[in-house]
């Protein structure tokens, strides 16, 4: 299951993303989902995986929009 999420950072200076990640069915976190952060201008992407709380944190995103697409195989 995947879903993505338009987002956007802002500022000269690089960006934290902060997020978690549930299950819709039950609510409860998802440990080890895929976050994918794709930057809308330039193609490039950056990877972090939830912890086992379900959340996740990617501080070093240059400014711009992104799509975020999470996954779990």
């Amino acid at each position: 299951a995947a879903f993505c999420l338009p987002l956007a950072a802002q500022g000269p200076t690089p960006g934290a993303f902060v997020g978690s990640v549930t299950d819709s069915a039950t609510g409860q976190p998802v440990a080890g989902a895929r976050v994918t952060f794709t930057n809308r201008d330039t193609g490039i992407q950056a990877t972090t995986y939830t912890d086992r709380g379900g959340l996740f944190t990617y501080t070093t995103l240059p400014p711009g929009d992104y799509d975020v697409i999470v996954s779990m195989s």
